[in-house]
């Protein structure tokens, strides 16, 4: 497969990896901890959830009326993967408490242990940073490809 084709499948599949996503940070990695392990499960259910739909919206948005031959340039492939790898990393590292043991766990603690909870809140705040900086940069490309359509267009007419 080339990187072309790598990029149009990509283009195919926005929509149903970014609700995938979403519904593995807000739910889907509770089934990988312990029973009663899920008090932050209304967080990221509730606010979190909402918030990714709306953000990954607006970019899919954007690069469905953008897009020439349903192809990501490299640069949009690059940030879009860098945001589906964030994603899917803060769902395996973010820490979830049991309210009634005060004990917290991460599906990454379930398979290394409870002494890496400190890295495992490391890598989810990682996975934060990680994730605002790949939006910034495929929000930016894509708005930046939009206005430079638009300026080219009206020649393109003439």
């Amino acid at each position: 497969m080339t990187a072309a084709e790598v990029r149009v499948v990509a283009h195919l599949a926005t929509i149903p990896i970014n609700a995938l996503l979403i519904a593995w940070v807000a739910i889907g990695r509770t089934a990988l901890l312990p029973d009663g392990a899920t008090d932050d499960l209304r967080l990221t259910g509730s606010v979190l959830a909402p918030v990714l739909a709306l953000l990954l919206g607006a970019t899919s948005v954007l690069a469905a009326r953008g897009r020439r031959g349903h192809q990501l340039t490299g640069g949009q492939f690059a940030a879009l993967a860098g945001i589906w790898a964030t994603l899917a990393g803060f769902g395996f590292f973010l820490m979830d408490t049991d309210p009634t043991t005060a004990a917290a766990a991460s599906p990454f603690t379930e398979i290394v242990g409870a002494r890496f909870a400190p890295l495992s809140d490391a890598l989810a705040l990682a996975c934060i940073h990680g994730f605002v900086a790949a939006y910034i940069a495929l929000l930016l490309q894509l708005t930046h490809a939009r206005a430079r359509r638009r300026t080219l267009a009206p020649a393109a007419v003439d």
